[in-house]
């Protein structure tokens, strides 16, 4: 069973899922590494109108206004850490 769930470990599954993608960027990948504009617990991704910095609490938190606006229940800790 995976250990609990948290923004960290959200932004770690990320980084293995996405780190190679060309729109995705993180202080894992090497060329950022000392990019002091990127926090080591977000990750930005380059979008046609700019580049769109994120962190995991911010993807959260419009989670839960979607759910609640769609009335979906969601039983998953990690949202309501």
């Amino acid at each position: 069973m995976p250990g609990p769930v948290t923004d960290l470990t959200f932004l770690d599954k990320l980084n293995t899922m996405c780190l190679k993608h060309p729109h995705y960027e993180s202080r894992k990948l090497k060329k950022n590494q000392n990019d002091r504009s990127l926090p080591h617990d977000a990750f930005r991704l380059k979008h046609y109108a700019g580049n769109v910095r994120i962190k995991p609490e911010t993807i959260k938190i419009e989670f839960i206004k979607l759910f609640t606006i769609l009335k979906v229940k969601v039983e998953n800790s990690f949202f309501y850490q």
